[in-house]
């Protein structure tokens, strides 16, 4: 932009001293007003010896050079909406164009340097603060006044992040329209467009700093994101966008999340909806070249989050594109399959969920993403198998788990109950929890136990075989219907169509039965999920009765968690391993003896019963029985504890 600049006006190479170019700066706002925006080029020299000597300039008049540019823009933005709704003369093109380049090379590179100097002076305040902290006393650091945000020189009432929001929202006004009509032929150049989003890129590193008040970072973000996203779908910016953000997410914490605003201002505000396989394809190029085989990447992190804040915003839109997505999932680093299981999870919520589900592709897709989800149930990495346990726990909360899935995940979630990692048996085991607080099978599968749920089984099975049987009658009477006829013989004619009236009936029957076969089959099916259901759960029961004397106190934990739940639920034949915890109450470890007399309490001391007393008698004699003379000896502590905290009398 600036070899532009110079080739447009040849003086600028004769630059004002700074104290002619201060005297006529009043000149020049002056001027602007008077003649209008396009006076700009003629006052250049004067502002531009200005910005030669910016180091030598006071805030004053900083402040002073920003007003005039912030009221050049406001007044080309008004003129150029009032010509681009006309025909545009030549002479006029020529002269808004130059006015549109030289107001925005010099807002620019005034920011930057405003921006260098705010970052310089705020990294001296807390330098200076810090040594003063070390140096006086508390009396004297009580009278420091709060950091203020503005540039002190000897004006404090300049205050740059309020000069940045006007010029950014200056800004958003004139790329919104199309200023393109003022190049010949049509098209921005590139060094324009290059010279503004560097600008914009330079501005995001600290759009989320603290010394920004907290309602302007917001407004601030916003204009960013807007004056990014149109230059992207406009200004023919997308392929330097997705190469800048993955070049610099690793840069700044906050990128993943400003980033992610970016591309969601684009897809959704601007409808540009190309931009989120483009910035896939380009991680999956940074991935390969920079990132392949290297587990401890740092950037990693960095893009792996971006992918999750991108699925937070975009569910719906990676469905698309899930096979760049699925580009990641078998990458060594555990952070990038993290965050593809992430998207996945996202997108069955969001997306593939009951109440959107319409098609056999959709549900093809949602059984495809569930069944990666249940195999990484054992991936090599411990981080991911908790993870996607964790995922599942979501599915498992929004109901988005298909029944003909629930066994098999809770066989794998019983089978993680004795993984290597604790963080991965925590996370089996708060699953199985939520699992059977929502029993898909309801009311059934705790009232009937095994052997009733097989006999229910055997008597439908029964019935879909003599359903079966009546079915091979009903085809062999159609077969028998299904025959050549002589059209010449007018009595055969009359034979044929009762004949046809008997295939008509029979035909009407066989499909009624075929839809009660279907029906059937369906309750079998039921049946057998709701017995796989409560076997998995009587199974889960001796593995986690040892888990109880676990030397790790979180499967302690999580083991009485797990055993009140079920039991609370109506799974009665947890009484079992509600006994083997009474040992617990003997316990060394406060945490665990106090979570077991709490699960107690909560068990059998609060009944809302009118007849409370005699409800919690009945219920400890209930648990009395078959124990132990050392699970006899933990009642007793137990019943003492309730009697010294005045629960029981």
């Amino acid at each position: 932009m600036t070899s532009f600049i110079e080739a447009l006006l040849p003086s600028v190479h004769d630059t004002l001293s700074l104290r002619e170019a201060l005297s006529k700066l009043a000149q020049c706002e002056r001027s602007i007003k008077a003649q209008g925006v396009c006076s700009i080029k003629e006052n250049f020299n004067i502002i531009y010896s200005c910005l030669y000597n910016v180091t030598q300039l006071k805030t004053e008049i900083l402040d002073e050079i920003m007003n005039i540019l912030i009221r050049g823009l406001q007044l080309l933005e008004s003129d150029m909406k009032k010509i681009l709704a006309e025909k545009i003369s030549s002479d006029t093109r020529i002269s808004y164009l130059n006015s549109l380049k030289i107001l925005i090379y010099l807002t620019v590179e005034f920011s930057n340097h405003l921006e260098k100097k705010f970052l310089s002076s705020k990294e001296n305040e807390i330098l200076t603060q810090t040594q003063t902290n070390k140096k006086t006393s508390k009396k004297t650091t009580s009278k420091k006044t709060n950091p203020d945000l503005s540039i002190n020189d000897s004006a404090s009432h300049f205050d740059w992040n309020d000069i940045k929001e006007k010029i950014l929202a200056c800004l958003v006004k004139i790329v919104d329209l199309n200023i393109q009509k003022f190049w010949e032929p049509p098209i921005v150049e590139e060094q324009f467009v290059t010279t503004l989003t560097n600008l914009c890129y330079k501005l995001m590193e600290t759009c989320q700093s603290n010394s920004i008040r907290p309602h302007q970072r917001k407004v601030i973000k916003d204009h960013l994101c807007h004056i990014l996203a149109i230059m992207i779908k406009k200004y023919n910016h997308s392929y330097s966008a997705c190469v800048m953000i993955v070049q610099t997410l690793p840069h700044y914490e906050h990128f993943s999340s400003v980033y992610a605003d970016l591309i969601q201002t684009c897809v959704i505000q601007q409808g540009y909806e190309s931009i989120l396989p483009d910035i896939l394809r380009e991680f999956s190029h940074a991935n390969l070249s920079t990132a392949a085989g290297n587990k401890e990447n740092p950037n990693l992190k960095f893009y792996s989050q971006f992918l999750i804040e991108l699925a937070d915003r975009l569910a719906s839109q990676f469905l698309p594109y899930l096979s760049l997505v699925q580009e990641f999932q078998d990458e060594e680093s555990y952070l990038m399959r993290n965050s593809v299981f992430y998207i996945y999870g996202e997108l069955l919520i969001k997306v593939l969920n009951k109440e959107t589900m319409s098609d056999f592709k959709s549900k093809q897709t949602r059984d495809e993403l569930l069944d990666h989800l249940m195999d990484h149930i054992h991936d090599t990495n411990a981080v991911v198998r908790s993870k996607t346990l964790q995922i599942w726990r979501r599915l498992c909360e929004e109901n988005c788990i298909p029944l003909h899935y629930i066994n098999q995940l809770m066989s794998r979630c019983v089978g993680r109950m004795e993984d290597v990692a604790s963080s991965v048996r925590k996370s089996a085991f708060q699953l199985l929890c939520d699992l059977i607080r929502k029993n898909p099978f309801g009311i059934k599968s705790v009232e009937m136990s095994l052997e009733q749920i097989n006999g229910e089984l055997s008597k439908e099975e029964q019935v879909l075989n003599e359903m079966n049987k009546e079915s091979d009658k009903l085809i062999e009477e159609l077969n028998k219907l299904v025959q050549p006829h002589d059209d010449e013989n007018d009595h055969q004619n009359e034979e044929s169509m009762n004949e046809d009236q008997d295939d008509l009936e029979l035909q009407a029957q066989k499909e009624t039965h075929d839809q009660m076969t279907v029906i059937q089959k369906s309750k079998i099916n039921y049946l057998k999920d709701m017995l796989g259901f409560v076997n998995q759960i009587e199974t889960a029961i001796p593995k986690l009765s040892k888990l109880l004397f676990s030397k790790t106190q979180t499967d302690v934990l999580e083991v009485i968690s797990f055993f009140v739940t079920c039991y609370e639920h109506g799974f009665t034949d947890m009484l079992f391993g509600i006994r083997k915890m009474l040992a617990l109450v003997l316990n060394s470890e406060k945490t665990v003896k106090d979570a077991v007399i709490n699960a107690y309490k909560r068990l059998y001391l609060k009944s809302d019963s009118r007849q409370q007393p005699f409800s919690v008698a009945k219920q400890l004699l209930k648990l009395t029985q078959d124990l132990t003379i050392c699970e006899r000896g933990a009642l007793e502590e137990l019943i003492g504890e309730f009697v010294i905290n005045g629960e029981l009398e």
